[in-house]
């Protein structure tokens, strides 16, 4: 059994013992040690299996996190004499997003097949969601300190936690995956934040990598299917379809919460959506809400 993201979040509580805690964050600090190994222990009981069982940098990111001692952590005290920091310094925010979409469509039979494997894709998640907001708070920031990408690939990853957001999400991609087949188009399909775009696509040696935004979890076969056929059909007759699904509410409310999780806003229904465009297969660019039935 392997958690993805454990070993990221091992890495990033040992930055920051390395540079100290603040007095005021201590407690956060410690609940968030504490859960950490309480979920790791959890999903090992689960699975039959001891925490010594996992792959060697799973073993030793837990061996750490559980060798704290968190009644003794070293204190920063000179964060307090020193300006807020207002950029946040968060490693490999976007290289975690794209990891974990990877890993989804990759192995997608298994995350469909097995409530464990869905199990232990969620608790990589949050625990990469859990590090970076410790992180940019002990830092003296929020999350609008980090870079911008980082900030729209930390609002993915946290917009997958909620509601049944990541299980909608994994029945979206095999309904994207089973459109592809009927019409014989070899594809990877990724559902991110793509906050100016309805989809970005890029040819691969054997296949076509499609970065659709993450509102499609919300479309039917109908829609997968003619989603798909505007890479197989150069008469665009599928793109009214598409850009009407598209300027449905439920698309419209996905925009708006991951603007609001960027801003750190809690009244979402206060926050636009973005203008987007739509990018065709001939790289022809429209308006993608200037269409609506």
């Amino acid at each position: 059994m392997r958690i993805s993201g454990l070993v990221g979040a091992s890495t990033r509580v040992r930055s920051l013992l390395q540079t100290g805690i603040r007095p005021e964050k201590m407690e956060d600090f410690r609940k968030s040690v504490r859960s950490m190994i309480q979920q790791i222990d959890t999903l090992c009981a689960t699975h039959g299996i001891d925490p010594d069982d996992l792959p060697t940098p799973s073993k030793n990111a837990v061996r750490y996190l559980k060798s704290i001692n968190l009644e003794q952590l070293p204190i920063n005290t000179s964060a307090r004499e020193t300006p807020k920091i207002k950029k946040a310094q968060v490693k490999n925010v976007v290289a975690s997003a794209n990891r974990f979409s990877s890993e989804m469509w990759h192995t997608l039979d298994e995350l469909l097949e097995s409530e464990s494997a869905f199990s232990d894709l969620r608790f990589g998640i949050e625990c990469t969601v859990d590090g970076i907001d410790f992180v940019c708070k002990e830092q003296g920031s929020g999350i609008n300190g980090m870079a911008e990408q980082s900030r729209q690939a930390f609002a993915w990853m946290k917009f997958l936690l909620e509601d049944d957001n990541l299980r909608m999400h994994i029945n979206a991609l095999r309904m994207g995956r089973n459109a592809a087949l009927e019409q014989g188009l070899s594809v990877e399909i990724h559902l991110v934040n793509t906050p100016k775009s309805l989809y970005r696509s890029s040819d691969h040696t054997d296949h076509l990598l499609l970065k659709a935004h993450e509102g499609f979890i919300h479309a039917d076969q109908k829609v997968w299917f003619h989603f798909i056929k505007l890479f197989k059909d150069d008469t665009n007759s599928s793109k009214p379809i598409v850009l009407k699904f598209a300027s449905e509410p439920a698309f419209s409310q996905t925009c708006r919460t991951f603007i609001s999780i960027m801003c750190g806003c809690q009244e979402r229904q206060a926050v636009t959506s973005p203008g987007m465009t739509f990018e065709t297969p001939r790289n022809n660019v429209v308006d993608l809400f200037a269409r609506k039935s």
